[in-house]
């Protein structure tokens, strides 16, 4: 696995700095998701880094990116990734965008990087072997009282991925007043890698998303949790594999101590 860390690190630190050089030069390329999202310059300028890094070093692994979809077919080692998330974030020079990056098998993550390239904060997550947070090992909160648990959180949008009745936004609304009404803080920086890292270091007690799975989104922050000493689930305490599941499966991830109070709280 060294050898995975290392090449994934110098993906990620790179596709980071050169999204620093780039980021009032950016143009956009077009809407996706029917202007849910957008593709610019940077987008592909990072991920064709990634992919170069990657390639070179591992010819017959897999590449999937959020971007182009797969780019490359491979042996049972796939590398996912997604080169800015928070575009919209990092064209009006928000701080709120990452570059995020995991190596999985057929079955589940092994390795995932997070980066977010303005705080120079790296988190790096390897199977059975604990997240580290600029190299130092970080483990989730130890809040047990969801009244004073600050509660990462993603909002539903009208435009996604996944097509949504009325009753599921609705729910999701519903849900989240009641969160709110019980825990000490909810946040929201609209980006999943940033939030699930957070919650991974403690910096945040929980992660709940409330609008539908997209793989990656969550796939590194998954790893990057359960290394932690958290715990992550659907909101019917399902436990999430990141192969398999529904698109509209919603997340929870916490430190654990108060995921059964997050559930309940959901489920009124």
């Amino acid at each position: 696995m060294k050898i995975f860390r290392e090449v994934g690190k110098d993906a990620v630190l790179k596709a980071g700095k050169h999204l620093l050089e780039k980021k009032d030069k950016v143009q956009k390329i077009k809407d996706k998701f029917d202007g849910a999202d957008i593709l610019t310059t940077a987008d592909k300028e990072s991920e064709e880094i990634i992919t170069e890094i990657i390639h070179k070093n591992f010819p017959n692994h897999a590449i999937f990116s959020e971007e182009s979809g797969d780019i490359y077919g491979g042996n049972e080692f796939q590398w996912v990734m997604d080169p800015l998330d928070g575009t919209k974030h990092y064209i009006k020079g928000l701080p709120f965008f990452a570059v995020s990056l995991v190596l999985r098998n057929h079955e589940e993550p092994l390795i995932a990087f997070t980066y977010i390239p303005i705080t120079n904060e790296l988190f790096i997550a390897e199977k059975e072997k604990g997240t580290t947070y600029n190299e130092k090992v970080c483990r989730v909160s130890d809040e047990n009282n969801l009244a004073n648990a600050i509660i990462y959180v993603e909002f539903p949008s009208t435009k996604f991925k996944v097509e949504w009745k009325r009753q599921d936004y609705d729910n999701a609304w519903r849900m989240y007043e009641n969160l709110t009404r019980t825990c000490f803080r909810t946040r929201a920086y609209g980006s999943g890698p940033i939030g699930m890292a957070y919650t991974a270091m403690g910096g945040f007690d929980a992660y709940v998303r409330f609008q539908p799975l997209s793989y990656e989104d969550v796939l590194a922050g998954s790893l990057m949790i359960k290394e932690a000493g958290g715990v992550i689930t659907d909101q019917n305490n399902n436990l999430i594999k990141m192969k398999g599941n529904e698109l509209n499966t919603r997340v929870v991830a916490s430190n654990g101590k108060i995921h059964d109070q997050i559930l309940n709280i959901l489920k009124k």
